[in-house]
């Protein structure tokens, strides 16, 4: 089963879609994670981390915490499928995590 953990920045709730004006990047992703859970269920295993919410979290993953130490917080989201990297600064597509279940 492939693992996708995706390391967030400070939201003010756990989907970050809150608020009168929600950011739409936000939306589109909650609906992408969604729809992962539902259609690739047993196939992939989708977590979210936020930095406000499980800051050590951050610390326990060599990779993103180094993209932090080199880069700082601007690079969040950081992506990691099965405990490599794949994605950093951008939230993936549904497209995108399909590939990654596919090809792992």
């Amino acid at each position: 089963m492939t693992q996708i953990e995706i390391f967030e920045p400070a939201l003010c709730c756990a989907t970050g879609v809150c608020g009168p004006e929600p950011d739409e990047t936000l939306v589109r992703f909650g609906e992408a994670v969604r729809r992962a859970e539902t259609e690739l269920a047993g196939r992939v295993t989708l977590s979210r981390t936020l930095l406000n919410q499980q800051p050590m979290r951050f610390t326990q993953v060599p990779p993103v915490f180094d993209i932090i130490k080199r880069k700082g917080v601007q690079a969040l989201p950081i992506v990691v499928v099965n405990g490599s990297v794949v994605l950093e600064g951008a939230y993936p597509t549904f497209e995108q995590i399909v590939g990654w279940s596919d090809n792992i």
